[in-house]
């Protein structure tokens, strides 16, 4: 579905920009020790050597080989900027990230960053989210780093140095349509348990309506500045806070970490909108990517993800009762989510013809069919937990994590944020022409935090 729903403009991508202390790497060529360090791993990370095979003629869905021709340096490339500043990096961020990636090759692509300062490189990672999700790139950071600086080569078996032959096409077309026949009996089957599972949240919700009051409830959400069609183009911000100062929030009025990173969201966002008269009177809707892993284990995949709505309570002017309305919200959208199940969405995307989806999203965004529906949800809000403790990366100390993810048409922004060891790092992805001054929405983030610092009771 990821591949089917990318369009010109609508770029199925995920990027991540990563700072790195290279005192404790070896001496040399930073861009080298990285070389060195993926060529050594490369054959214990699937998604980095599989490329999109497709069934002759059109019929089936594409699927994963070995690249029998995988040559690293059509995927990894060095940049160097003229100036260490944030915003210079940003921009080359951006640039990268408005360019689709080509698709005769593995689907990723890694900038190693030099004159970001000294004894500082920055890495520009770019991935597919069709080969990646949080699940699976918690399990790519984990063959990627090291938990001290010493580098700790892998054992390559010996079958993984060999070319692989061309795949047997006969079989996938044979395979392709016995999978095309079983597919109305497959639909036939789902339709019940669709049934049953909409009965069954129907019962629920009348059971539970006091409990579930403060769900949010897609297509009712106000239209803002970034609710539009986007274009091609992409422009980017990030900034960081302390750990530190989240955690001792977040202790100090009780709340889950989730609750407190979307109050500090929907906090920015209130103060963002608000500085240009354009505040909405309803609370804006944020979409929450969630893994769907555990519930979608017959799911074929490497990417299993669903939705959460969430309220960001923008319509509130107090930022302690909005951040305890947050928390019931999310309470309630979690109770709502249990009903359906994560795997609801999965299951019906496995038999979606993906090809009509394809010719759909693309009439969806030539004749700009988002500006005119009401708004589903405003922004896309993900947080991804990284590990609490310290990093290394071909023997470079990880500092900070800035992952930035899709846009998509209607939806003109996305806030992904990282829990890291030392700091929380915030990355906003916009449309330039919907959000130009992308980087005052990344302020508004700290001083949303600082506002909630300073009410914070002392413990």
């Amino acid at each position: 579905m990821f591949l089917a729903c990318e369009t010109p403009t609508t770029h199925m991508h995920v990027c991540g920009v990563l700072t790195l202390d290279t005192t404790t790497m070896p001496k040399g060529d930073p861009f080298d020790h990285i070389r060195a360090m993926l060529v050594d791993r490369l054959p214990q990370i699937p998604p980095l050597r599989h490329v999109l095979g497709s069934i002759p003629f059109g019929i089936g869905r594409p699927f994963w080989i070995d690249d029998p021709q995988m040559d690293i340096d059509r995927h990894l490339h060095r940049l160097h900027l003229d100036s260490p500043d944030d915003h210079v990096l940003a921009e080359a961020v951006a640039e990268i990230a408005s360019k689709q990636l080509p698709r005769d090759r593995p689907l990723w692509e890694i900038w190693v960053v030099d004159g970001i300062g000294e004894n500082r490189t920055a890495l520009i990672a770019k991935m597919h989210h069709a080969t990646i999700d949080g699940v699976s790139g918690a399990s790519l950071m984990g063959n990627l780093f090291d938990l001290t600086p010493t580098v700790t080569h892998t054992d390559r078996p010996e079958e993984s140095t060999e070319v692989q032959g061309a795949p047997n096409q006969l079989n996938f077309l044979l395979n392709a349509l016995r999978q095309t026949m079983m597919e109305p009996v497959e639909l036939l089957k789902l339709v019940p348990v669709t049934a049953g599972r909409l009965g069954v949240s129907a019962a629920g919700l009348l059971k539970n309506r006091a409990e579930l009051a403060g769900a949010a409830i897609p297509f009712r959400a106000p239209r803002t500045r970034f609710n539009s069609t986007i274009t091609a183009n992409r422009c980017v911000a990030f900034k960081e806070v302390p750990t530190r100062e989240v955690k001792r929030v977040k202790d100090a009025f009780g709340v889950k970490m989730n609750d407190l990173l979307t109050a500090i969201v929907g906090g920015g966002l209130r103060r963002y909108l608000e500085e240009r008269d354009d505040l909405p009177i309803n609370s804006l809707i944020a979409a929450e990517p969630v893994s769907a892993h555990e519930q979608a284990q017959d799911v074929r995949g490497t990417t299993k993800v669903s939705l959460m709505f969430a309220n960001l309570r923008t319509d509130i002017v107090d930022p302690i009762k909005r951040l305890e309305a947050i928390a019931v919200a999310n309470n309630a959208s979690k109770q709502f989510r249990k009903l359906t199940g994560d795997d609801f969405l999965l299951q019906w995307a496995e038999h979606l013809w993906t090809r009509a989806v394809t010719v759909g999203m693309r009439l969806y965004s030539n004749l700009r069919v988002a500006d005119y529906h009401p708004v589903v949800h405003n922004v896309i809000v993900s947080n991804v937990a990284g590990p609490p403790i310290p990093l290394y990366l071909a023997g470079a100390r990880l500092l900070s994590v800035y992952p930035l993810g899709p846009i998509v048409d209607g939806v003109g922004m996305n806030v992904t944020v990282f829990t890291g060891e030392d700091n929380v790092g915030f990355g906003v992805v916009a449309c330039p022409e919907l959000v130009p001054d992308v980087w005052d929405v990344v302020d508004c983030f700290s001083k949303a935090l600082a506002e909630l610092s300073a009410l914070a009771p002392v413990a």
